[in-house]
């Protein structure tokens, strides 16, 4: 996907708006006609990308770069990461990893790989996976998730 076209919407504060069963993109600014076009011929990918940073969150990651990285903590010195690598070609490919930071190292000590060249659903779902378990090997339940939004705006 078009990186520099997802940093524009992100830039011009565009929002994503579902409407009965499709998604609308609305802007409170004038946009030109080259970008409007650009929206249009990637909105399958923009509304993927929106529908999977919000999955995201809604499992508890940050959201980096727009979708390009997804961290979250889960101790202290311990994190998850989702990340994606471009492909040529406009594929990409999904990696799912956790690290361990012991104190007062700026390396990590310990990298597992949860998923490696996988789609993004697969990641999340193999991190997600990873979450719950330890959760559950923790004795803790995890809140339920909120359901989602119908409006999706730009961090």
């Amino acid at each position: 996907m078009n990186t520099a076209l997802i940093d524009q919407v992100y830039q011009k504060n565009i929002k994503m708006i579902q409407k009965n069963k499709s998604y609308q993109f609305f802007s409170s600014q004038k946009l030109a006609f080259a970008f409007k076009e650009a929206l249009r011929v990637n909105r399958e990918d923009l509304t993927r990308r929106y529908l999977e940073n919000a999955e995201a969150r809604r499992s508890g990651f940050l959201v980096y770069a727009h979708g390009m990285l997804y961290e979250q903590q889960y101790g202290k010195g311990s994190f998850l990461y989702i990340e994606r690598f471009p492909l040529p070609g406009g594929l990409e490919s999904v990696s799912a990893w956790r690290e361990n930071y012991p104190p007062g190292r700026k390396a990590s000590s310990k990298i597992t790989v949860l998923a490696k060249d996988v789609s993004f659903s697969e990641a999340l779902g193999q991190a997600v996976n990873f979450m719950n378990w330890l959760n559950k090997k923790r004795g803790m339940t995890r809140p339920l998730q909120e359901k989602a939004t119908t409006v999706w705006e730009m961090d």
